[in-house]
C-alpha cells in the first residue's frame, strides 16, 4: 500500500516510511494570537497606523504643492492677458501720442507692472514691440513677455 511513496522524497519526515515526531519551533508570546486568532496585535495596529501616518503626510505636502503651482498658473494667465491688452492698447496710444514706457496697471491688478519697448527690426518697415508683465511672487520677480510685429506708418 506503501510501496508508491517515493523514496528519495525531498521531505523525508513527511512520508509514512520516515515519519518522525519532530519538534514544532517555539512561537514567542507576541505573536501568538489569543481567543483562536482573532483580532490585531497590537504591534499590526501600531505598524499600520505608521504607514497610514506618512501616508498622510506625504498626501498633505502634495496638496501643499498643488495650491503653489495653481496660484503661479494663475499669475502667469493673468500676466499674459494683461500684456496682450497691452498689445492691443498699442494701436490707440500710438494715435493719442501717449507712449509710456512702464507702469503699473490699474485695481485690481496693481501688483503688476508692465514696461513696452518698440524697436526697429531689420527689415526696413516693420518694428518689433514687445510688452512684459511682471510681478512679485514668494519674494521672486516673475515675468510674461509677449512680443509681436508691426509695419511702420507710410509719412
Amino acid at each position: 500500500m506503501f510501496s508508491r511513496i517515493r523514496t528519495n522524497h525531498p521531505y523525508p519526515s513527511l512520508t509514512k516510511e520516515g515519519s518522525k515526531k519532530t519538534k514544532t519551533p517555539k512561537i514567542p508570546s507576541y505573536f501568538r494570537r489569543g481567543r483562536g486568532g482573532k483580532g490585531f496585535t497590537l504591534i499590526e495596529i501600531m505598524i499600520s497606523l505608521a504607514i497610514l501616518g506618512g501616508s498622510f503626510i506625504v498626501l498633505l505636502g502634495l496638496r501643499n504643492r498643488d495650491i503653489a503651482i495653481s496660484s503661479e498658473a494663475s499669475h502667469i494667465v493673468t500676466g499674459t492677458l494683461l500684456a496682450r491688452q497691452k498689445v492691443t492698447d498699442f494701436a490707440i496710444l500710438k494715435e493719442r501720442g501717449t507712449l509710456e514706457n512702464t507702469d503699473t496697471f490699474d485695481a485690481p491688478f496693481g501688483t503688476y507692472q508692465w514696461e513696452m519697448s518698440a524697436v526697429e527690426t531689420g527689415i526696413p518697415s516693420l518694428r518689433q514691440l514687445s510688452v512684459t508683465v511682471h510681478w512679485v511672487e514668494q519674494k521672486r520677480r516673475e515675468e510674461v513677455r509677449v512680443v509681436t510685429y508691426f509695419l511702420n506708418e507710410k509719412k
